[in-house]
């Protein structure tokens, strides 16, 4: 009889499998737990702080914010990359209010009789920033609730979009991407493309800002931002709804001081804020001015201006003064009441009384301004990278201000666990790096800064720190050394860009991809212990990802992608690319292509995000893509790579960022964009209940527990169980 049952289950079980091996059909649902972290560890900061400008710590970026003018304990935050939080109680407690809407980021949120609008966007244009790649710019255009965040209602036309303008009415809007300008007519139910600026810009050029007339709707400005010294930042002005556009640049730079150098100037950057109290539309512009330094180095003085206007055509000089730092990042100006603010580096206010702007928020409150919004009571909340802060005596002391607000941009995570312990450890976005036990006590810091970070799947104490160059420590995090190869040079990696493991049964065994190659040390990465073992025909490419088969460690699966960009100018626009995909069946003596079908796909349009392999079977190999084009994002192969299945199916048309696979349940996962989604037979549906819309950036399985844990790009740490 017992053999009677196992022959009847066999026969279920295999006949509900498909080609792929890997999929079932179970489909319980599970539920994700936030595992935080929440708050920051204050205690530490000045410890870490001592040799830098700030304070590299914090719980992550608020992109914006909206102050209720009727309640002061009222407030809305635009979480970087992640969600619109909301605080009913001046920021003790938070709500996610797009939770089940995708945003992607939110750059600007208003309210307008009643109706909440939110600008939506994806952007990275630097390509060794998160692999980010041209096409990664998108979003869902202007979203807009009547309910105050319980539904929302997105527009036809995907897009971008940095910024957007209502004219009283609400009828006509304009939206912009870093390119063009987009239109509505019918009160924001539907945008469309209406012009493209991309030949009137300068080389590295991209749009900022929009601001309609209020009343007349034929009536704007554009403006933009990364002039050089041949090519100014312009401001751009249409009479005719947006149809054609004149070059206001010209016009007020008669305003700037007289050139105080012969070697020239530019405008480099222009931004707009109009004040709907005041009906005053106001233009921020910084112009350089260029010198050459003693050591032949070229250098900047920076003006800032402002000009104002009461009819849209006629202006004025508000204000002008020095730029004293941060002149990579674009100022931003914003009136609220009597108080002028730019939110710059830092952020910089200015009131009635005050000649020039000041410094605020410095010191515990970070830098990298994003968002700034006064409350009713004339609480200051100031956003920036490392998250939401508040003053209630014009920003001469800060508090916290997002207690239970999890706004971590996670770069990388790095997961260890066995039948005793786990500890999890995660590198963030200008916010430090972090270890968390799973023990009920918060998260303590490990490092400073910013990157990506690898934690030893043989040692629970040895952790790798991804911050321009690799540092390596054994003890947990209280002592460091950097990782140097053979002829001195530091290890480097920037962020979580750029390959770095363990071998999976060698425990000292590192494996690095180290500017154009591929190395390999038996001794944890010690200075000349590094053998070069880049395959012959890919040189000059940096490795993505690479897959050992614990039960053949002899075969390897190597992803690298050839990318050409000068860092030194900060020039991420053009840049060349080229992935590739390779088999070693020797350790990585000898290499053999694999990647035949797949030449178009991976010529400056795809970055391979993941490459795995199953453990019990090298045969089983799966890799997943970073890429704007439909039904391309994850393919499978049972024979090596000698042939290949796509199994994208229905996933939604974002980047896949992660894969793994659960030998244990036969069960296949991938991290988006989006979220978390199983394959089930030959579909893919999203994996449990109550993760929001957010960026995967790793994704670990835990054997032991039957569980998988999550690092996101925008919302921290999450947990799932998988027990069927």
């Amino acid at each position: 009889m017992k053999k009677l049952y196992l022959l009847f289950f066999l026969v279920v079980f295999y006949s509900c499998k498909t080609k792929n091996k890997f999929v079932t059909n179970n489909s319980k649902s599970y539920e994700w737990k936030k595992l935080g972290p929440d708050t920051t560890y204050v205690d530490v900061l000045n410890k870490f702080s001592k040799n830098t400008e700030t304070y590299w710590f914090g719980n992550g970026r608020i992109s914006s914010l909206w102050a209720d003018p009727n309640n002061a304990n009222h407030l809305l935050a635009g979480v970087g990359f992640s969600a619109v939080f909301e605080t009913n109680d001046a920021g003790e407690s938070w709500q996610n209010i797009t939770k089940n809407t995708p945003v992607i980021d939110v750059k600007k949120i208003i309210k307008k009789e009643d109706v909440f609008y939110i600008a939506t966007g994806y952007r990275f244009k630097n390509p060794i920033r998160f692999s980010a790649i041209k096409s990664d710019f998108y979003g869902y255009g202007v979203l807009s609730s009547k309910d105050n965040g319980k539904t929302w209602s997105k527009p036809s036309g995907d897009f971008y979009c940095a910024d957007f303008s209502l004219t009283k009415s609400h009828k006509t809007a304009y939206a912009i991407d870093y390119k063009s300008l987009y239109k509505s007519v019918d009160s924001v139910k539907n945008f469309y493309k209406i012009y493209d600026f991309t030949k009137k810009l300068s080389k590295n050029g991209e749009l900022i800002n929009v601001v309609s007339h209020p009343v007349n709707a034929n009536v704007l400005y554009v403006s933009s931002a990364f002039g050089n010294k041949k090519n100014d930042a312009t401001l751009f002005f249409s009479e005719d709804g947006g149809k054609t556009f004149t070059n206001k640049t010209t016009v007020f730079k008669q305003f700037a001081p007289k050139p105080i150098s012969n070697l020239g100037y530019f405008v480099k950057d222009v931004s707009l804020f109009y004040d709907e109290k005041s009906s005053v539309l106001y233009v921020h512009f910084s112009i350089a001015y260029r010198f050459v330094a003693a050591n032949k180095k070229e250098y900047f003085k920076v003006k800032q201006l402002i000009l104002k206007s009461t009819d849209f055509v006629h202006f004025s000089l508000e204000s002008v003064q020095d730029k004293k730092n941060g002149f990579h990042f674009i100022p931003f100006i914003q009136k609220i009441d009597t108080a002028f603010f730019i939110k710059d580096w830092y952020l910089k206010m200015k009131t009635p009384s005050d000649k020039v702007f000041k410094d605020i928020g410095q010191g515990k409150t970070h830098q990298d301004t994003r968002a700034v919004a006064v409350a009713e009571d004339g609480t200051i909340y100031y956003g920036n990278d490392a998250g939401l802060f508040k003053s209630t005596d014009n920003g001469v002391t800060w508090s916290d201000a997002f207690k239970n607000l999890n706004a971590n941009l996670i770069i990388e995570a790095g997961y260890y666990s066995d039948k005793e312990k786990r500890r999890i450890v995660f590198g963030t976005q200008d916010c430090g790096f972090y270890v968390n036990d799973f023990n009920g006590k918060p998260r303590y810091p490990i490092a400073s800064h910013e990157g990506g970070i690898y934690l030893s799947p043989h040692n629970i104490n040895r952790i790798y720190i991804k911050d321009r160059h690799i540092k390596i420590t054994t003890d947990g995090g209280k002592k460091y050394r950097t990782i140097r190869m053979n002829n001195g040079k530091p290890l480097g990696i920037v962020h979580n860009d750029g390959l770095l493991m363990e071998h999976p049964t060698n425990k000292y065994k590192l494996y690095a991809s180290h500017q154009n190659g591929l190395y390999v040390s038996d001794s944890l990465g010690v200075q000349g212990t590094w053998k070069n073992i880049t395959p012959n025909n890919h040189r000059g490419g940096r490795g993505s990802s690479l897959a050992i088969s614990k039960s053949n460690p002899n075969i390897l699966y190597y992803a690298n992608e050839l990318v050409t960009v000068k860092n030194k100018n900060s020039n991420y626009n053009k840049y060349k690319y080229q992935a590739h995909l390779v088999k070693s069946f020797d350790g990585g003596k000898t290499w053999l292509s694999i990647d035949a079908d797949f030449k178009d796909l991976f010529l400056e349009k795809s970055i391979i995000s993941t490459v795995i392999s199953s453990d019990q079977n090298p045969d089983l190999v799966w890799f997943t893509l970073r890429n704007k084009i439909s039904g391309k994002k994850v393919y499978f192969s049972d024979d090596g790579g000698n042939t290949w299945q796509n199994i994208s199916y229905n996933l939604p048309n974002v980047s896949v960022n992660r894969i793994v696979y659960d030998a244990n349940h036969e069960q296949l996962y991938v991290g988006n964009d989006l979220g978390v989604y199983r394959l089930n037979g030959q579909k893919w549906i999203p994996l449990g209940e109550n993760l929001p819309k957010v960026i995967i950036t790793s994704m670990f399985l835990d054997f032991y527990r039957d569980e998988m844990i999550i690092s996101t790009f925008g919302q921290g740490i999450w947990v799932i169980s998988l027990k069927l």
